[in-house]
């Protein structure tokens, strides 16, 4: 008998089986009792049970990214730490990634409580867009995956000075007006140019006197 509903007959008597048992979501109590057919001073027959309770997981983990905060993020960098949490009714046994565009995986590093994970990973990056999905699973192989997009922004913008046309020139002349350009690597744009002035003390090239 099924404490979630049902009953049956097994096949065998000394060795036995039960080809199928239907299961209800959550605990199912297994009662198997045995009897010898004979009826005792009761009037019922000799008998003995054994229970074991079978658990239907029919609910999937759920993961979770906490920081960086999804759905995108961008980085110079060429790893990223990502942290979030994974839950379930029974138990998470593991949280994996996959990078897509670096063609790279690993295993996040799980903590706290089975049913209440929190994670962290270490994940490397290429330059550019990476697609990383985090994947929990729980102990009967379902799963749940969140993605994120990190950017790699690893190459500096490129700065040019046109005027004056060359590293080194002499003026009399102050304040002193300069103009070039600042072009990005197409994953971001230049947010800003800064001019920094370094006063060479010393000779005087424009040879006053």
């Amino acid at each position: 008998t099924n404490s979630g509903g049902g009953s049956g007959t097994a096949t065998g008597t000394t060795s036995w089986s039960i080809a199928g048992i239907p299961l209800a979501a959550g605990a199912n109590v297994i009662t198997v009792t045995a009897n010898d057919g004979v009826v005792n001073a009761r009037s019922t027959l000799n008998s003995n049970s054994t229970s074991i309770t079978l658990y239907r997981d029919t609910a999937a983990p759920v993961v979770a990214i906490l920081n960086p905060a999804p759905p995108s993020f961008t980085t110079g960098n060429a790893n990223v730490i990502v942290t979030g949490t994974a839950t379930d009714d029974l138990n998470v046994v593991s949280v994996g990634w996959v990078n897509s565009q670096g063609a790279t995986s690993g295993s996040a590093t799980l903590s706290g409580p089975v049913t209440a994970r929190t994670w962290s990973a270490d994940v490397p990056l290429v330059n550019g867009l990476n697609t990383v999905t985090f994947t929990a699973t729980d102990g009967v192989g379902q799963t749940h995956a969140a993605p994120i997009g990190i950017t790699r922004d690893g190459t500096a913008p490129a700065v040019i000075v046109s005027s004056p046309a060359t590293s080194f020139a002499v003026t009399a002349t102050t304040p002193y007006a300069m103009a070039g350009t600042a072009t990005a690597s197409g994953i971001k744009t230049v947010s800003s140019v800064t001019v920094k002035n370094l006063t060479v003390l010393g000779a005087d090239p424009a040879a006053h006197t």
